[in-house]
């Protein structure tokens, strides 16, 4: 029977830069086991959204506190623990689809995207007797595969190797900022999967999350935007706001 077993613990693009894809869906057989999501890349999103919508500019300026008495760093609030677990599971046959979708957004890890398969997949037959805590849910990270870590990449290819797999799972704590109108972008290279509810961060540059928000790093990814879930090309829309609350979870270890 499956089992788990506890383990320690985002307007103007920069130039030369442009939205691509970063990875397209694998046309090789692997890719019906592992269902891969395309990736969309938004460079600097929002770095001069300011500039594009010039008649609101006045209203952020007037709101902003002045020069001489900043806003202090908001504190970040933590919302849940992170969590480390070992996974077997087993598929009647290598062909079978293991019940995922899957991204490659961060380097060293995959990102279960979302659960896709039905009652009879590797992923909900595990689910169905797991411990409490340790079922396998969107949002989590497989961080190696039989024991073995590697690239996102090569994490994917292994996973079709064998009827049976050993996955480590990571789910990352979350964490809730609240950021003030600055008069500054918020600094963020930002890339997504074209069906994803997340946006993962892929660099902090100079801007209000840096000011305001350090605690927030590259990999971490933005869930929320001021309590609202919503697909990955409405939270980079909502992150145009003043006054914003993000949720983020953290970057798997």
């Amino acid at each position: 029977s499956p089992r788990a077993r506890a383990r320690p613990a985002l307007g103007r693009r920069r130039p030369g830069r442009r939205a691509a894809a970063m990875f397209s869906c694998c046309c090789t057989e692997e890719s019906e086991q592992v269902e891969i999501v395309p990736t969309t890349t938004v460079w600097n999103e929002l770095a001069t959204a300011e500039q594009r919508e010039p008649e609101v500019e006045p209203k952020v300026v007037e709101e902003q506190p002045s020069p001489e008495a900043p806003v202090p760093p908001p504190k970040a609030e933590e919302c849940t623990a992170q969590q480390a677990f070992d996974v077997v599971l087993r598929r009647p046959a290598t062909t079978a689809a293991f019940g995922w979708a899957l991204d490659l957004l961060s380097p060293s890890a995959l990102c279960i995207e979302s659960l896709t398969g039905g009652d009879s997949s590797a992923v909900s037959t595990y689910n169905a007797s797991a411990p409490a805590g340790m079922d396998i849910r969107a949002g989590d990270f497989i961080t190696s595969v039989n024991g073995a870590a590697a690239s996102a990449k090569d994490l994917a290819a292994m996973l079709v190797k064998g009827a049976e797999v050993t996955v480590a799972i990571y789910r990352p704590s979350t964490y809730v900022v609240a950021l003030k109108p600055g008069g500054k972008p918020l600094g963020l290279d930002l890339n997504h999967s074209t069906k994803g509810t997340a946006v993962n961060i892929v660099s902090i540059g100079d801007g209000m999350i840096k000011q305001q928000a350090p605690e927030v790093k590259s990999g971490h990814r933005i869930l929320r935007v001021n309590g609202n879930s919503m697909p990955a090309v409405e939270i980079i829309e909502a992150l145009r706001g003043p006054d914003l609350q993000i949720e983020l979870s953290t970057a798997p270890m």
